[in-house]
C-alpha cells in the first residue's frame, strides 16, 4: 500500500488488554493475526481500503483532526485507542499519531450467528458496508459476484439484503475490503414487514464498528459491577400525553434493571454526570447529528463515558417528526415508543447491536414487550446480575492484618457535618486513602443526583447545583481491594436576592477571533465566571450545529463541524438566574 505499508509492518499492534482485541467473532491476537493479514492481497474495487489503527494515546479531537489532515477518514470506533479508517495508497499515517495498524480477515467479518447456520444452504443475510462505500458501488460488487439483492425500504444507508447460496459464497463475500460485517437477516426484513431501524449508537469519533464485541465497559467500568444512574426528561413529545410518555420511558429503564445491577433515579437538573438526558427534537436539535424527518432515523443515543464525554454520555434523542404512539393502536407508519426506548436504553448502558433476529438490540426490530435471552446475556456481560452477591475481595497479603475500610475525609467547604450557603451550588472535596489504593470516589445527593468525583486520594465533586432547602450529600470511597467507607454533608441553601449580573465568558483557544484552517472541525475552549456561579455554557455555529460545552468555569465545546467557507461560532454562558453573555469566533475553512 505504498507509503502506508512500512508503518503497518514496523510494529505489532498493541491493545489495551494483553495485546488482544475483542471482536464479536473472537479475541484476536494483534501481534500475529493482524500482521499476517497485512501480507495477504487486498480484494477491493476502489482506490481506498480500510484498516484498523491504534493511536499512541486515547482518541481526542486533536488526533481526529490529525487523521483528517493526512487523508484518513474515520469510519468506525472500536476502542479508546483503536479506530477503523479509510486510506489511499499514499496515506502517511505515521504523522497522525498512529502507533500501528492492521487488517481483519474475512472470518472476523462473519457474525457468530452465521456459524450456527453452516451447511443450511441458500439464505438471506444483511451485508453492512463501510460508511464511505456508496450504495451503487456496493450493488455493482454484489452483481459481479453473482449475488441476488432484494430491495427493502427499511434498510440502512450502508446495508444490503443479499441471498447467498452456500457457506463458500458467504466467505467469498466477506473477503472483500468494502464489506464491514455480515449478519443474519430477520424474517421481517426478508418479507418486507415494517421494522424499527437503528443506525448505531454514537461516540465522539463516529458510530461503533459493527464487528466490535463492545466499545464501552458500561457505567461500572471493567468487570461486572453495579451502577446508579440519573435520568432527566429535557423535553417530551407534544404528540403524546406527557405523564403516559414518561411512564413508558421509565418502564424501558426498569426492564433493563430487572436483569442487571442497575438503579435509575430521577434528577431535577439537566447536564449532570452519569445522567441519561432524554429529549424529543426535530432536524437540528442541539447536537452534531440532525434528524432526517419522517420515516427515517427514529432516535440516536450516545454511549457511556468513556467513550462519550460528559455531559452527552448516555443521552437519548428521539425524532419528533415520527408518528409516536403508546399502546396497541398501531398503524402502518406509527412507532411504538416503548419498543424504541428499550432499544436505545441498551445503547445508553453501553451495548452495541446483537446479531440475533428477534432480539431488542438487533438493528432491525419490531414491537417488543420485554428483553430476549440474547439481550439479557449481552447486558450481563457488562454488569452484575441483580441482587448478585458481591465478589469477595482478594485475600490480604501475609502480615497485612485484617481488612480495613478506606480513610475518607470531607475537608471543603467544611469539615463539619453541616454547611449553609446562599450560593446555588457547592463543591465538596476531601481526601481518601487505603493500603491497596483508592479505586474511585462517588457522590450522591438525597435528591437523586449522583456522579463520580474527579481524583481519588485528593478528590472533588466539582460544582453541584442546589435547590432551595436542605439536601444530604453522601460520598463513598472504594478501595482497590473492595472495602468502602462513606461520609455525609448536610447542605442548606437559602437563595440571596435577585441576581442581575451576567457571567463573563472568554475564548482562550483559538487565541484569535478570526481563524483559517483546512480541518473539517474545530474545538473551542475558554473560561467563564459569575458572581454566583456559571450553570452551563452552550455553543452554536452558522453551519446549523449546536450543543452544550463540557465544563463551566473551564469549558470545551469538543469538535464543531465546519463548512467550507466562513463559519461563525457563538459561545454563550448562563448563570442560574438566566443571565447570559457571549463571545464569538469566525473560522474560515479552505
Amino acid at each position: 500500500m505504498g507509503r502506508l505499508l512500512p508503518l503497518l509492518l514496523c510494529s505489532a499492534l498493541a491493545a489495551e488488554s494483553a495485546n488482544r482485541l475483542a471482536l464479536k467473532t473472537a479475541r484476536i491476537d494483534m501481534d500475529s493475526d493482524w500482521r499476517a493479514a497485512l501480507a495477504e492481497p487486498v480484494k477491493r474495487r476502489a482506490d481506498r481500503s480500510h484498516v484498523l489503527v491504534e493511536l499512541e494515546s486515547a482518541i481526542t479531537a486533536e488526533t481526529r483532526q490529525q487523521l483528517d489532515q493526512v487523508g484518513a477518514t474515520i469510519v468506525g470506533y472500536v476502542s479508546e485507542r483503536v479506530l477503523v479508517v479509510s486510506v489511499s495508497e499514499t496515506t502517511d499515517l505515521g504523522s497522525a499519531g498512529v502507533k500501528a495498524a492492521g487488517r481483519l480477515r474475512a472470518e472476523h467479518k462473519l457474525s457468530p450467528a452465521l456459524a450456527r447456520e453452516r451447511g443450511q444452504g441458500p439464505r438471506w443475510v444483511v451485508v453492512q458496508f463501510f460508511a464511505d462505500v456508496a450504495e451503487p458501488d456496493a450493488r455493482v460488487l454484489m452483481a459481479d459476484l453473482g449475488l441476488e439483492t432484494q430491495a427493502n425500504r427499511y434498510l440502512r444507508d450502508h446495508d444490503l439484503l443479499v441471498r447467498v447460496a452456500d457457506d463458500s459464497q458467504l466467505e467469498e463475500l466477506a473477503s472483500w475490503d468494502e464489506v464491514a460485517y455480515v449478519f443474519p437477516a430477520s424474517e421481517a426484513l426478508v418479507t418486507g414487514a415494517p421494522v424499527a431501524v437503528c443506525a448505531e449508537a454514537r461516540t465522539a469519533s463516529g458510530p461503533a464498528a459493527p464487528f466490535a464485541a463492545r466499545v464501552s465497559e458500561g457505567w461500572d467500568g471493567p468487570g461486572l459491577g453495579s451502577a446508579v444512574l440519573g435520568y432527566f426528561f429535557e423535553s417530551l413529545s407534544p404528540k403524546l400525553d406527557a405523564a403516559t410518555a414518561a411512564a413508558e420511558l421509565r418502564r424501558a429503564l426498569e426492564e433493563w434493571a430487572r436483569y442487571a445491577a442497575l438503579s435509575f433515579l430521577p434528577v431535577t437538573v439537566s447536564g449532570q454526570r452519569r445522567t441519561l438526558s432524554i429529549l424529543f427534537g426535530t432536524r437540528n436539535h442541539g447536537d452534531a447529528y440532525p434528524f432526517d424527518g419522517p420515516s427515517g432515523v427514529l432516535a440516536h443515543t450516545f454511549f457511556p463515558s468513556p467513550p462519550t464525554p460528559e455531559p452527552l454520555a448516555g443521552d437519548i434523542h428521539f425524532d419528533d417528526d415520527e408518528e409516536w404512539v403508546i399502546g396497541p393502536n398501531l398503524t402502518y407508519r406509527s412507532i411504538d415508543l416503548f419498543s424504541v426506548a428499550l432499544h436505545e436504553v441498551g445503547h445508553a448502558l453501553g451495548l452495541t447491536h446483537v446479531d440475533t433476529p428477534g432480539a431488542v438490540m438487533y438493528p432491525y426490530y419490531r414491537r417488543v414487550t420485554e428483553l430476549s435471552p440474547a439481550d439479557i446475556a449481552a447486558i450481563q456481560e457488562l454488569y452484575a446480575a441483580p441482587n448478585a452477591s458481591p465478589a469477595s475481595p482478594p485475600p490480604n497479603p501475609p502480615g497485612s492484618g485484617p481488612a480495613v475500610a478506606p480513610r475518607l475525609e470531607i475537608t471543603s467547604p467544611t469539615s463539619a457535618a453541616s454547611y449553609s450557603t446562599s450560593l446555588p451550588w457547592v463543591t465538596v472535596s476531601g481526601t481518601a486513602s487505603h493500603p491497596s489504593g483508592v479505586a474511585r470516589v462517588e457522590w450522591m445527593m438525597s435528591s437523586g443526583v449522583s456522579g463520580v468525583a474527579s481524583g481519588t486520594e485528593r478528590w472533588s465533586t466539582g460544582a453541584v447545583l442546589l435547590s432551595a432547602g436542605t439536601v444530604t450529600i453522601t460520598v463513598v470511597a472504594q478501595a482497590r481491594s473492595g472495602e468502602t467507607a462513606s461520609r455525609q454533608l448536610v447542605v442548606t441553601y437559602t437563595p440571596a436576592g435577585p441576581d442581575k449580573t451576567a457571567p463573563v465568558v472568554t475564548i482562550t483557544d483559538p487565541s484569535s477571533s478570526n481563524v483559517s484552517t483546512s480541518a473539517a472541525s474545530i474545538s473551542v475552549r475558554g473560561t467563564a465566571s459569575d458572581n454566583v456561579g456559571v450553570e452551563r455554557v452552550t455553543w452554536s455555529s452558522s453551519a446549523g450545529a449546536s450543543g452544550v460545552a463540557s465544563g463551566t468555569t473551564r469549558w470545551d465545546t469538543g469538535p464543531i463541524p465546519l463548512l467550507v467557507g466562513t463559519n461563525r461560532i457563538v459561545v454563550r454562558a448562563f448563570d442560574a438566574a438566566g443571565n447570559s453573555s457571549w463571545r464569538s469566533v469566525t473560522v474560515t475553512r479552505w
